[in-house]
Protein backbone atom coordinates (compact mmCIF):
# COMPACT_ATOMS: atom_id res chain seq x y z
CA UNK A 1 0.00 0.00 0.00
CA UNK A 2 1.41 3.48 -0.85
CA UNK A 3 3.01 5.46 1.96
CA UNK A 4 1.05 8.59 2.85
CA UNK A 5 2.78 11.86 3.64
CA UNK A 6 1.25 12.55 7.08
CA UNK A 7 3.26 15.74 7.64
CA UNK A 8 1.14 17.43 10.29
CA UNK A 9 3.62 20.25 10.92
CA UNK A 10 3.70 21.21 7.24
CA UNK A 11 -0.11 21.06 7.06
CA UNK A 12 -0.39 23.38 10.06
CA UNK A 13 1.98 25.85 8.41
CA UNK A 14 -0.02 25.68 5.18
CA UNK A 15 -3.09 26.67 7.18
CA UNK A 16 -1.24 29.65 8.66
CA UNK A 17 -0.73 30.76 5.06
CA UNK A 18 -4.49 30.45 4.55
CA UNK A 19 -5.09 32.69 7.57
CA UNK A 20 -2.53 35.20 6.30
CA UNK A 21 -4.34 35.34 2.96
CA UNK A 22 -7.75 35.67 4.63
CA UNK A 23 -6.49 38.71 6.53
CA UNK A 24 -5.67 40.35 3.19
CA UNK A 25 -8.88 39.29 1.44
CA UNK A 26 -11.03 40.52 4.32
CA UNK A 27 -9.39 43.95 4.46
CA UNK A 28 -7.30 44.43 1.28
CA UNK A 29 -6.47 48.10 1.86
CA UNK A 30 -5.20 47.65 5.42
CA UNK A 31 -1.42 47.36 5.79
CA UNK A 32 -1.76 46.12 9.38
CA UNK A 33 -5.03 44.11 9.42
CA UNK A 34 -6.34 42.65 12.65
CA UNK A 35 -4.91 39.18 13.32
CA UNK A 36 -7.06 36.27 12.25
CA UNK A 37 -8.16 34.69 15.58
CA UNK A 38 -7.19 31.25 14.26
CA UNK A 39 -3.51 32.30 14.45
CA UNK A 40 -3.75 32.57 18.24
CA UNK A 41 -5.81 29.37 18.38
CA UNK A 42 -2.94 27.64 16.55
CA UNK A 43 -0.52 28.76 19.29
CA UNK A 44 1.00 31.95 17.85
CA UNK A 45 0.89 35.63 18.79
CA UNK A 46 1.19 38.08 15.90
CA UNK A 47 3.96 40.66 16.43
CA UNK A 48 4.36 42.53 13.15
CA UNK A 49 3.56 42.75 9.46
CA UNK A 50 5.27 42.31 6.12
CA UNK A 51 4.40 45.00 3.58
CA UNK A 52 5.44 45.33 -0.07
CA UNK A 53 4.52 47.03 -3.32
CA UNK A 54 1.91 44.91 -5.05
CA UNK A 55 3.20 45.09 -8.64
CA UNK A 56 4.51 42.02 -10.47
CA UNK A 57 4.93 43.65 -13.87
CA UNK A 58 8.21 45.53 -14.39
CA UNK A 59 6.59 48.33 -16.41
CA UNK A 60 4.32 49.17 -13.50
CA UNK A 61 7.16 49.21 -11.00
CA UNK A 62 9.31 51.44 -13.24
CA UNK A 63 6.44 53.92 -13.45
CA UNK A 64 6.03 53.85 -9.70
CA UNK A 65 2.73 52.00 -9.92
CA UNK A 66 1.53 49.37 -7.51
CA UNK A 67 0.18 50.17 -4.09
CA UNK A 68 1.61 49.14 -0.75
CA UNK A 69 -0.03 45.95 0.46
CA UNK A 70 0.06 43.65 3.46
CA UNK A 71 2.00 40.49 2.58
CA UNK A 72 2.18 38.45 5.78
CA UNK A 73 3.21 38.48 9.40
CA UNK A 74 5.77 37.60 12.06
CA UNK A 75 4.45 35.68 15.06
CA UNK A 76 5.90 34.30 18.30
CA UNK A 77 5.12 30.90 19.77
CA UNK A 78 2.91 30.92 22.87
CA UNK A 79 4.67 27.86 24.25
CA UNK A 80 8.28 28.85 23.49
CA UNK A 81 9.07 32.60 23.37
CA UNK A 82 12.31 31.86 21.50
CA UNK A 83 10.43 30.34 18.55
CA UNK A 84 9.09 32.53 15.74
CA UNK A 85 7.39 32.08 12.41
CA UNK A 86 7.26 34.32 9.32
CA UNK A 87 4.26 33.64 7.08
CA UNK A 88 4.17 35.12 3.56
CA UNK A 89 0.79 35.06 1.84
CA UNK A 90 0.13 33.88 -1.70
CA UNK A 91 -1.33 35.83 -4.58
CA UNK A 92 -4.90 36.75 -5.47
CA UNK A 93 -6.18 35.02 -8.61
CA UNK A 94 -3.63 32.43 -9.74
CA UNK A 95 -4.99 32.32 -13.31
CA UNK A 96 -4.44 36.06 -13.68
CA UNK A 97 -0.98 35.72 -12.18
CA UNK A 98 0.02 33.08 -14.74
CA UNK A 99 -1.37 35.20 -17.55
CA UNK A 100 0.29 38.47 -16.48
CA UNK A 101 3.71 37.40 -15.20
CA UNK A 102 6.72 38.20 -17.39
CA UNK A 103 9.23 35.64 -16.05
CA UNK A 104 12.31 37.69 -17.02
CA UNK A 105 15.57 36.69 -15.31
CA UNK A 106 17.54 39.51 -13.68
CA UNK A 107 20.67 39.52 -11.48
CA UNK A 108 20.14 38.64 -7.82
CA UNK A 109 21.54 41.85 -6.34
CA UNK A 110 23.38 40.37 -3.31
CA UNK A 111 25.10 37.82 -5.59
CA UNK A 112 24.89 39.09 -9.21
CA UNK A 113 26.20 35.86 -10.76
CA UNK A 114 22.83 34.36 -9.77
CA UNK A 115 19.62 35.33 -11.51
CA UNK A 116 16.05 35.52 -10.19
CA UNK A 117 12.58 36.24 -11.56
CA UNK A 118 12.19 39.99 -12.04
CA UNK A 119 8.60 40.36 -10.81
CA UNK A 120 8.99 38.20 -7.72
CA UNK A 121 12.29 39.81 -6.75
CA UNK A 122 10.92 43.30 -7.39
CA UNK A 123 8.18 42.69 -4.81
CA UNK A 124 10.76 41.33 -2.36
CA UNK A 125 13.00 44.37 -2.83
CA UNK A 126 10.10 46.63 -1.84
CA UNK A 127 9.31 44.60 1.30
CA UNK A 128 9.21 46.33 4.68
CA UNK A 129 8.50 45.26 8.26
CA UNK A 130 6.03 47.15 10.45
CA UNK A 131 4.57 46.99 13.92
CA UNK A 132 1.05 48.42 14.22
CA UNK A 133 1.21 52.11 15.08
CA UNK A 134 4.85 52.50 14.05
CA UNK A 135 6.51 53.40 10.72
CA UNK A 136 7.66 50.51 8.52
CA UNK A 137 11.39 49.88 8.17
CA UNK A 138 13.81 47.55 6.35
CA UNK A 139 12.43 44.03 6.50
CA UNK A 140 15.66 42.18 7.32
CA UNK A 141 16.58 44.63 10.07
CA UNK A 142 13.14 44.46 11.63
CA UNK A 143 12.95 40.67 11.61
CA UNK A 144 16.54 40.15 12.81
CA UNK A 145 16.11 42.61 15.70
CA UNK A 146 12.85 41.04 16.86
CA UNK A 147 13.98 37.43 16.54
CA UNK A 148 17.45 38.17 17.99
CA UNK A 149 18.86 34.81 19.14
CA UNK A 150 15.63 32.88 18.66
CA UNK A 151 14.80 30.42 15.88
CA UNK A 152 12.44 31.12 12.99
CA UNK A 153 10.59 29.17 10.32
CA UNK A 154 9.91 31.11 7.12
CA UNK A 155 6.78 29.87 5.33
CA UNK A 156 5.14 30.66 2.02
CA UNK A 157 2.57 29.48 -0.51
CA UNK A 158 2.49 30.27 -4.24
CA UNK A 159 4.00 33.70 -4.93
CA UNK A 160 4.62 33.84 -1.17
CA UNK A 161 6.96 30.85 -1.53
CA UNK A 162 9.31 32.77 -3.80
CA UNK A 163 9.22 35.81 -1.52
CA UNK A 164 9.88 33.54 1.48
CA UNK A 165 12.83 32.02 -0.41
CA UNK A 166 14.45 35.42 -0.99
CA UNK A 167 13.62 36.53 2.55
CA UNK A 168 15.08 33.45 4.23
CA UNK A 169 18.25 33.62 2.13
CA UNK A 170 18.62 37.32 2.92
CA UNK A 171 18.33 36.61 6.64
CA UNK A 172 20.86 33.77 6.36
CA UNK A 173 23.45 35.69 4.32
CA UNK A 174 23.06 39.32 5.30
CA UNK A 175 22.06 38.90 8.95
CA UNK A 176 24.13 35.76 9.60
CA UNK A 177 21.10 33.86 10.92
CA UNK A 178 21.73 30.69 8.91
CA UNK A 179 21.61 28.26 11.85
CA UNK A 180 18.47 29.85 13.25
CA UNK A 181 16.33 29.45 10.11
CA UNK A 182 14.08 26.72 8.75
CA UNK A 183 12.12 27.15 5.50
CA UNK A 184 8.73 25.54 4.83
CA UNK A 185 7.13 26.09 1.42
CA UNK A 186 4.22 24.71 -0.62
CA UNK A 187 3.25 25.23 -4.27
CA UNK A 188 6.38 27.20 -5.08
CA UNK A 189 7.13 28.69 -8.50
CA UNK A 190 10.77 28.47 -9.54
CA UNK A 191 12.51 31.49 -7.98
CA UNK A 192 15.62 31.70 -10.16
CA UNK A 193 18.29 29.92 -12.18
CA UNK A 194 20.57 27.04 -11.18
CA UNK A 195 23.21 29.36 -9.73
CA UNK A 196 20.58 30.84 -7.41
CA UNK A 197 19.28 27.39 -6.46
CA UNK A 198 22.84 26.31 -5.68
CA UNK A 199 23.36 29.40 -3.50
CA UNK A 200 20.17 28.68 -1.61
CA UNK A 201 21.20 25.06 -1.11
CA UNK A 202 24.57 26.15 0.26
CA UNK A 203 22.96 28.23 2.98
CA UNK A 204 19.61 26.62 3.65
CA UNK A 205 19.32 23.39 1.67
CA UNK A 206 19.35 21.18 4.77
CA UNK A 207 16.69 23.36 6.40
CA UNK A 208 14.20 23.38 3.51
CA UNK A 209 10.88 21.54 3.34
CA UNK A 210 9.12 22.10 0.00
CA UNK A 211 6.03 20.26 -1.25
CA UNK A 212 4.69 20.64 -4.80
CA UNK A 213 1.60 18.74 -5.96
CA UNK A 214 2.13 16.77 -9.18
CA UNK A 215 -0.91 18.35 -10.90
CA UNK A 216 -0.24 21.91 -9.75
CA UNK A 217 0.96 23.91 -12.76
CA UNK A 218 2.53 26.72 -10.71
CA UNK A 219 5.66 24.80 -9.52
CA UNK A 220 6.46 24.14 -13.19
CA UNK A 221 6.68 27.88 -13.87
CA UNK A 222 8.73 29.67 -15.00
CA UNK A 223 9.91 26.83 -17.25
CA UNK A 224 13.32 25.19 -17.37
CA UNK A 225 13.52 26.28 -21.01
CA UNK A 226 13.58 29.87 -19.75
CA UNK A 227 16.55 29.10 -17.51
CA UNK A 228 14.75 28.43 -14.21
CA UNK A 229 15.42 25.66 -11.70
CA UNK A 230 13.35 24.18 -8.87
CA UNK A 231 14.97 24.48 -5.45
CA UNK A 232 16.95 21.33 -4.55
CA UNK A 233 15.16 19.00 -2.18
CA UNK A 234 11.64 19.75 -3.40
CA UNK A 235 9.25 16.84 -2.84
CA UNK A 236 6.52 16.20 -5.40
CA UNK A 237 3.23 15.01 -3.93
CA UNK A 238 1.83 12.17 -6.02
CA UNK A 239 -1.79 11.03 -5.98
CA UNK A 240 -0.80 7.88 -4.10
CA UNK A 241 1.07 9.85 -1.41
CA UNK A 242 -1.54 12.56 -0.86
CA UNK A 243 -3.88 12.08 2.09
CA UNK A 244 -6.75 13.81 0.27
CA UNK A 245 -8.43 13.44 -3.11
CA UNK A 246 -8.45 16.80 -4.88
CA UNK A 247 -10.82 17.78 -7.67
CA UNK A 248 -8.84 18.05 -10.90
CA UNK A 249 -9.03 21.77 -11.63
CA UNK A 250 -6.41 24.52 -12.04
CA UNK A 251 -7.22 26.42 -8.86
CA UNK A 252 -8.06 23.31 -6.80
CA UNK A 253 -4.64 21.84 -7.55
CA UNK A 254 -3.01 24.97 -6.13
CA UNK A 255 -5.00 26.05 -3.05
CA UNK A 256 -3.15 26.12 0.27
CA UNK A 257 -6.22 24.53 1.89
CA UNK A 258 -5.90 21.59 -0.51
CA UNK A 259 -2.19 21.25 0.22
CA UNK A 260 -2.93 21.11 3.96
CA UNK A 261 -5.49 18.36 3.40
CA UNK A 262 -3.09 16.40 1.19
CA UNK A 263 -0.37 16.65 3.82
CA UNK A 264 -2.50 15.68 6.84
CA UNK A 265 -6.17 14.94 6.23
CA UNK A 266 -7.00 14.48 9.92
CA UNK A 267 -6.03 18.06 10.74
CA UNK A 268 -9.66 19.22 10.63
CA UNK A 269 -13.15 18.57 9.29
CA UNK A 270 -12.53 20.22 5.94
CA UNK A 271 -16.15 20.63 4.85
CA UNK A 272 -17.31 22.26 8.10
CA UNK A 273 -14.24 24.09 9.43
CA UNK A 274 -14.53 27.39 7.61
CA UNK A 275 -16.61 30.56 7.69
CA UNK A 276 -14.68 32.69 5.16
CA UNK A 277 -16.28 32.35 1.68
CA UNK A 278 -12.91 31.83 -0.05
CA UNK A 279 -11.99 29.02 2.36
CA UNK A 280 -15.38 27.35 1.93
CA UNK A 281 -14.90 27.48 -1.85
CA UNK A 282 -11.41 25.96 -1.55
CA UNK A 283 -12.63 23.20 0.77
CA UNK A 284 -15.15 22.11 -1.89
CA UNK A 285 -12.13 20.99 -3.93
CA UNK A 286 -11.40 18.33 -1.31
CA UNK A 287 -13.34 15.20 -2.26
CA UNK A 288 -12.39 13.12 0.77
CA UNK A 289 -9.49 11.04 2.10
CA UNK A 290 -7.53 8.74 -0.17
CA UNK A 291 -7.82 5.06 0.61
Amino acid sequence: MPTKLKDKAAAEKAMLQVYAMDMHSSDPNNLTPDPDPRIAQAGWNLLGYLQAKDAILSAGRKLGLGKEAYYGFLAQSQSDPREYIVVVRGTDGIAEWIEDAEFALVPYTPAPTCRVEEGFFGIYQSMRYAVKGQPAGPVLDGLATTIANGSVTVCGHSLGSTLATYLALGMAREKEMQRQIAVNLVASPRPGDKAFADLFEKYLGERLTLYNYVFDIVPHLPTRLMGYTTLPGAEEISISEAEARIRFKLDCNHHAVCYAAMLYYQLMDWQHAFTYPDDISCAKCIEGPTS
